[in-house]
């Protein structure tokens, strides 16, 4: 039989592994595949004596690392991150890391003690004999057939733009806002604490609001479902559409609120056996709007795309713009897109700081992927592993973690 025809699978030893390590998801599988095999979550295991009747099953949902980690965290960041690859080798992917290569997916602002960090993992304690660094926007590129475009990865804790060419990504134009995921559920929490009510029971109606220390103790991936389930990217608002605002006092001092029309309805969400949480229509559309108001510099989304590409040489604008590409999780809400799109466009026609660009308001396209937003990065990632390109090959013997953030300066740079 041919090699062309020949069935790769986990038992093919040529495939590698993939990963691709989130501050809250990790995806895990073979090259050569559509799809990861595995989507895990980064739980904390919960105590046994903090447990319903001592049993213990999944865990805490907390987030591996922080946009700015100390060491102390660092520390703990490796405990759980190693357990959670143990996991992914020995129960998920039942495989022995000692005989596959592989390939790690990377965000290129991903801090370098992270990096080493998982590489160290990798090498002292399962004994991977290789590591390949993938940069994740070229990988999720890959995807769509492209070499050239604009890819915005919008995660958990920030949105990263990257403008590649030709296959390189011009590292010096990256921007990043820490507006993403993580935001919209900051968000979702503050206006549900003023808004939402709490139905007890059997109730259909309540005027009573959700008590705080019940908010509080809510965890993390209770409003990750509430945010998948519920949540929602509207069109622009305009001035009709405001009703009032209000301002809220919060760990980061006061903070103005608006309040919308929505025909969004409203929808109930099980706390537990007998409460529930019904979150006005309004909410459920207008919580992410925290990522298109900007943040303390009035920089928004839009405004780092349009900064990006005023950045970028002249030549290659149009390219970029023709070419805009969505990744990230939270890119799935539905409706994204085409808010997004429309930030974009506004931004470069209305603002006068963008006045070079305005030509290229009505060249603004996304391309659209048969993979999941989520997983486009994994699956670009399998694709270099399946034609056996990337990076460099970083072996056990010789570990050398690249560094983005070590960038020439004066001539060298211009060069």
């Amino acid at each position: 039989m041919s090699s062309f025809l020949r069935q790769r699978s986990i038992y093919a030893t040529e495939d590698r592994i993939v990963f691709d390590i989130g501050s809250i998801y990790i995806k895990c599988g073979f090259s050569n595949e559509p799809q990861p095999r595995h989507i895990l979550p980064t739980c904390t295991p919960i105590a046994y004596a903090d447990s319903t009747e001592g049993c213990r099953i999944g865990g805490k949902l907390e987030p591996l690392w922080d946009l700015n980690i100390t060491p102390t965290e660092l520390g703990y960041m490796r405990r759980r991150l190693s357990q959670v690859l143990r996991d992914a080798y020995y129960k998920y992917l039942l495989i022995d890391p000692k005989t596959r290569k592989v390939i790690l997916c990377e965000s290129p602002l991903l801090p370098l003690p992270i990096k080493q960090t998982i590489a160290d993992i990798l090498f002292t304690e399962l004994e991977i004999p290789s590591l390949t660094f993938v940069p994740s926007p070229l990988a999720a590129l890959l995807t769509v057939g492209k070499l050239t475009g604009l890819v915005i990865d919008c995660g958990n804790l920030e949105t990263s733009i990257v403008p590649i060419y030709e296959g390189r990504p011009l590292i010096y134009y990256i921007e990043s806002l820490p507006l993403a995921g993580r935001s919209i559920t900051e968000r979702l929490k503050l206006l549900v604490k003023h808004h939402g009510r709490l139905l007890q029971h059997e109730d259909e109606e309540s005027d009573v609001l959700l008590p705080e220390d019940l908010l509080d103790s809510l965890p993390l991936d209770f409003w990750e479902e509430i945010k998948a389930q519920m949540c929602l990217v509207g069109d622009r608002p305009s001035a009709t559409d405001i009703v009032d605002g209000t301002t809220s006092r919060t760990t980061a001092g006061e903070y103005t609120h608006m309040q919308y029309h929505s025909s969004a309805t409203s929808m109930v969400h099980r706390i537990n056996v007998t409460d529930r949480m019904w979150v006005p229509g309004w909410v459920r559309e207008r919580a992410t709007e925290v990522l298109f108001e900007g943040d303390d510099d009035a920089r928004s989304i839009a405004t780092i795309v349009a900064d990006v590409m005023l950045k970028c040489p002249a030549d290659i604008r149009t390219e970029l713009a023709q070419t805009i590409l969505l990744i990230g999780g939270t890119s799935m809400l539905p409706g994204f897109q085409r808010r997004l799109q429309e930030e974009i466009m506004h931004a470069l026609e209305d603002l006068k700081q963008y006045q070079k660009l305005r030509r290229l308001a009505i060249k603004v396209k996304i391309v659209q992927s048969v993979f999941a937003p989520n997983s486009m990065a994994w699956v670009g990632g399998s694709l270099a592993g399946a034609l056996k390109v990337g990076g460099k090959e970083i072996l056990r013997t010789a570990p050398s973690i690249p560094d983005w953030t070590h960038l020439p300066n004066g001539a060298e740079a211009e060069r």
